[in-house]
């Protein structure tokens, strides 16, 4: 028998179409890739963001004493020289932190706890020049006067963790735990989150 001409063409073509949920199925995973790789973007932007704001506060308050700028008090010096550190408990709760911290590993400089992409010490093999800085800028945020409105919106936010801002040693234990997967430690997403919530209660600068 012959075959008619495009019969046999035709019969390939028919065995070589894809089935239409198959190619829902394709199109549904090449949107799913789509959605994870934006998603990836975005919070890899978000982290660039942080870490350059994160740069400039630290660069900032380096040197610079953030209760006595408050208060429009000579500020050239950090809270370990504060001639007004002893007024209030940010400085106890500064170097008992200071003293106890030990930071997961991979999530920061084991002095200072900033990211090594900000912290050049382990490079360097140097003295840490940021050690100190953030912790005791949140012992002055939540512990000098006139914070109780803002360490009352902190205790509420480490409540949603477990922890108890209260407990010294429980919060200490927090602020040294790798955040996430990121190189990066919680004590820098707490002074993150208390710079910009000072920032926006328009603080003196």
């Amino acid at each position: 028998m012959t075959n008619q001409p495009g019969h046999t063409s035709s019969t390939m073509q028919s065995q070589a179409r894809i089935p239409m949920h198959a190619i829902h199925q394709f199109e549904q995973q090449d949107r799913q890739r789509q959605g994870v790789r934006q998603s990836f973007d975005q919070s890899q932007q978000a982290i660039s963001r942080q870490l350059e704001f994160l740069q400039a506060q630290v660069h900032i308050w380096q040197d610079q004493c953030w209760y006595c700028t408050q208060r429009g008090l000579a500020a050239e010096h950090d809270l370990y020289q504060c001639p007004h550190g002893n007024q209030t408990a940010a400085k106890p709760w500064f170097l008992h932190v200071r003293r106890h911290i030990k930071y997961a590993p991979f999530s920061g400089c084991f002095q200072c706890g900033l990211p090594q992409m900000i912290c050049q010490q382990w490079k360097e093999k140097s003295q840490c020049t940021y050690r100190g800085v953030m912790i005791s800028m949140i012992a002055m945020m939540v512990h000098g006067h006139g914070t109780a409105d803002v360490r009352q919106a902190w205790q509420q936010r480490l409540q949603g963790f477990g922890v108890d801002v209260n407990n010294q040693a429980a919060v200490t234990q927090f602020f040294g735990q790798r955040h996430g997967n990121e190189e990066m430690n919680e004590l820098v997403q707490e002074f993150i989150w208390l710079r910009q919530r000072w920032m926006e209660a328009g603080e003196v600068e």
